[in-house]
């Protein structure tokens, strides 16, 4: 449970911690801007396909960078695992919600009359609703700067969708 709870955590305590979110942050913002450019790419070549054609034609490359960059990111220990039913199970659950989500954000680009902003949008939503599962599952703690960042996007997808 208190892996759960430490993966929740939107912010980092200690220096090193931080230092290594800001390592991860940087290598992942040129892999998303790319994953953002190859997705306008294929839509621009299909046209107006569907949802499962985008992740069809996107998911493999994804798949393989995810590959290559598991050594970097995964703790060691894939063989000395003790695998339980119950972790299988949520393991799997895991999958399941992953595609679920990715899923959500290829409904909102593929959408005709939403793109790009409207995904970010999606992004900072599902953000704020695991600080929100965070505190009222595992009983998480934030701080007042952390709430107040977290109710600023939800205001401010909440003034984008009003405008718009």
């Amino acid at each position: 449970m208190s892996g759960a709870r430490g993966a929740a955590r939107s912010a980092p305590r200690s220096a090193g911690d931080r230092a290594k979110g800001l390592l991860s942050i940087a290598a992942w913002i040129p892999l998303a801007a790319g994953y953002k450019v190859e997705f306008g790419r294929v839509r621009r070549l299909f046209g107006n396909c569907g949802t499962l054609t985008l992740m069809h034609h996107l998911f493999p490359y994804a798949l393989a960078v995810q590959l290559l960059l598991v050594p970097l990111v995964d703790p060691p220990g894939l063989w000395t695992y003790r695998w339980t039913p119950t972790r299988v199970a949520a393991i799997l659950a895991s999958g399941v919600a992953a595609f679920l989500v990715n899923y959500s954000g290829f409904l909102v680009v593929g959408h005709p009359g939403l793109g790009a902003l409207a995904h970010q949008l999606l992004g900072q939503f599902k953000a704020a609703g695991t600080v929100v599962i965070a505190a009222v599952v595992f009983a998480e703690r934030y701080s007042v700067q952390e709430l107040l960042a977290a109710a600023g996007a939800m205001l401010g997808i909440f003034a984008y969708s009003y405008c718009r």
